[in-house]
Protein backbone atom coordinates (compact mmCIF):
# COMPACT_ATOMS: atom_id res chain seq x y z
CA UNK A 1 0.00 0.00 0.00
CA UNK A 2 1.21 3.48 -0.91
CA UNK A 3 1.66 6.19 1.67
CA UNK A 4 1.63 9.92 0.46
CA UNK A 5 3.18 13.11 2.03
CA UNK A 6 1.34 16.72 1.20
CA UNK A 7 2.14 19.87 0.64
CA UNK A 8 -0.25 22.33 0.21
CA UNK A 9 1.12 25.96 -1.26
CA UNK A 10 -0.68 29.61 -1.76
CA UNK A 11 1.22 31.23 -4.11
CA UNK A 12 1.39 35.41 -4.20
CA UNK A 13 0.90 35.24 -8.55
CA UNK A 14 2.34 38.61 -10.06
CA UNK A 15 -0.86 40.07 -11.63
CA UNK A 16 1.16 41.85 -13.46
CA UNK A 17 2.54 39.23 -15.77
CA UNK A 18 1.18 36.30 -17.27
CA UNK A 19 -1.27 34.08 -15.01
CA UNK A 20 -0.88 31.04 -16.96
CA UNK A 21 3.25 31.33 -17.51
CA UNK A 22 3.67 31.82 -13.42
CA UNK A 23 1.22 29.05 -12.21
CA UNK A 24 3.29 26.95 -15.12
CA UNK A 25 6.19 27.65 -13.38
CA UNK A 26 5.18 27.05 -10.56
CA UNK A 27 3.70 23.39 -11.44
CA UNK A 28 6.56 22.65 -13.39
CA UNK A 29 8.80 22.99 -10.27
CA UNK A 30 6.57 20.85 -8.40
CA UNK A 31 6.33 18.14 -10.87
CA UNK A 32 10.12 18.36 -11.64
CA UNK A 33 10.59 17.06 -7.72
CA UNK A 34 8.50 14.41 -7.97
CA UNK A 35 5.00 16.15 -6.75
CA UNK A 36 1.28 16.13 -8.10
CA UNK A 37 -0.90 18.69 -8.09
CA UNK A 38 -3.77 16.80 -6.73
CA UNK A 39 -6.15 20.07 -5.57
CA UNK A 40 -6.96 23.35 -6.34
CA UNK A 41 -9.13 25.19 -3.49
CA UNK A 42 -10.32 29.12 -3.00
CA UNK A 43 -11.96 29.24 0.29
CA UNK A 44 -14.10 31.87 0.78
CA UNK A 45 -13.81 35.17 1.34
CA UNK A 46 -9.93 34.23 0.35
CA UNK A 47 -8.36 35.52 -3.41
CA UNK A 48 -5.48 33.35 -3.38
CA UNK A 49 -5.42 29.99 -4.17
CA UNK A 50 -4.56 26.98 -2.35
CA UNK A 51 -2.76 24.07 -3.98
CA UNK A 52 -2.33 21.11 -2.82
CA UNK A 53 0.12 18.56 -3.92
CA UNK A 54 1.44 15.01 -2.95
CA UNK A 55 4.08 12.36 -3.54
CA UNK A 56 4.46 9.40 -2.72
CA UNK A 57 6.40 8.54 0.45
CA UNK A 58 9.12 5.45 0.69
CA UNK A 59 7.29 2.77 2.34
CA UNK A 60 10.72 2.06 4.85
CA UNK A 61 13.09 4.38 5.27
CA UNK A 62 16.48 4.61 4.56
CA UNK A 63 18.36 2.20 6.43
CA UNK A 64 21.74 3.77 5.56
CA UNK A 65 23.52 5.58 8.87
CA UNK A 66 22.74 9.02 9.37
CA UNK A 67 25.99 11.53 8.42
CA UNK A 68 27.27 13.84 10.52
Amino acid sequence: MSQWRYSTICPELNRSVDFDEELRKILQDYGMKGWELVQVLQPRNDTRYHLVFKTERPLYPSLEPAKH
